[in-house]
């Protein structure tokens, strides 16, 4: 279920038209911030799920402290997206979708083992810069 919401974020975010923060935007602008208002909340329900994949993981607590840590700014980042998107703040929705894609990254690449493979050059073809700074 996570990976088919960050699939329609990952769309949304390379949709999204640069028009700024608009008290008004454009008809098909106007859905696709309702839509991001959606999203960011599925987003932030599924990541409270997120933890559950440590059940049976052995790691230390370090690890464990900051996988949670990880599935935290997760959804402190959606909740931020869908009061942005209420908003119609695009600009802030933009550079949340960007953080949001970091924190995946960045939780795929120290959790890989029982996170899975994540397609990081479709990550950073889509989001750039954003990606850049944790797949170092």
């Amino acid at each position: 279920q996570l990976r088919a919401v960050m699939d329609q974020l990952s769309h949304m975010r390379s949709s999204l038209p640069n028009e700024g923060d608009v008290e008004s935007p454009k008809p098909e602008t106007a859905k696709m911030v309702a839509d991001a208002a959606t999203i960011a909340e599925q987003l932030a329900s599924t990541s409270l799920t997120i933890p559950n994949v440590l059940k049976d993981q052995k790691l230390s607590e370090a690890d464990r402290s900051g996988f949670i840590a990880e599935a935290r700014t997760l959804h402190d980042q959606a909740l931020r997206l869908r009061q942005q998107a209420q908003h119609n703040q695009i600009e802030k929705m933009q550079q949340t979708m960007d953080d949001i894609t970091a924190t995946c990254v960045s939780c795929h690449l120290r959790f890989r083992e029982f996170t899975g493979d994540l397609d990081i050059h479709r990550a950073s073809w889509q989001h750039g810069a954003a990606v850049h700074r944790y797949a170092q």
